[in-house]
């Protein structure tokens, strides 16, 4: 193999994903001086630690359901007192107004420009909705009946898609989750449903 070659070999992307976590963490600490408030900075330092991919809540439901009157409004706010303060996800001070559709355009721009993919899930029937100064996101979610609610949240995705395809932002779009952990979150339905579900609440009856 010529020196030409092993260059252009070296350089060729493998279509590995290699994946950091950023969770709800790209929105909630974005404030003057915290870890997001820059995200170009953000993605060049991801590039530096060896990812190519970023898996974040989107906010789906809470900017394409319909459901959560004024999105627009909303303030980012920390836990309260003392609670999660030692645990970097939960460290959130808050105190700024959160723009949904503009802070998700300025990710997939920032995506762009640093050749990052972005797995696009959501964690609003998780911990999300706890760090907005108003309970109208929250309750919007919690309305929504347990059977339908992958189903909801499923629907706000595709609005999103259409939103990025729209704008031509939807190129750094690894794949799609209708959630986080959906084993382990308020999507799984517990009013005791027969059907819905089921496969994941324990082993299949099936042979």
């Amino acid at each position: 193999m010529t020196a030409t070659q092993q260059q252009a070999t070296a350089s060729e992307p493998t279509g590995r994903l290699a994946i950091t976590l950023w969770d709800f963490s790209w929105y909630t600490q974005a404030g003057p001086g915290e870890p997001f408030a820059d995200l170009d900075r953000a993605f060049a330092e991801t590039v530096d630690r060896g990812f190519n991919t970023v898996r974040i809540c989107a906010m789906p439901f809470l900017l394409f359901s319909g459901r959560v009157p004024s999105p627009e409004s909303i303030q980012v706010r920390g836990l309260g007192e003392q609670f999660g303060q030692r645990t970097r996800w939960y460290d959130v001070r808050g105190g700024y107004p959160l723009d949904g559709l503009q802070r998700l355009v300025e990710l997939f721009e920032a995506a762009a420009r640093h050749d990052c993919k972005v797995i696009v899930s959501s964690w609003e029937y998780q911990q999300s909705p706890s760090f907005a100064d108003t309970d109208a996101w929250h309750r919007a979610l919690a309305e929504v009946p347990g059977p339908d609610r992958a189903e909801a949240v499923a629907e706000a995705l595709a609005g999103l898609l259409d939103f990025l395809t729209e704008r031509g932002l939807a190129g750094p779009v690894a794949y799609v989750e209708v959630h986080n952990e959906v084993d382990n979150c308020d999507l799984v339905p517990t009013d005791g449903t027969p059907g819905h579900y089921a496969r994941l609440r324990g082993p299949s009856s099936a042979p």
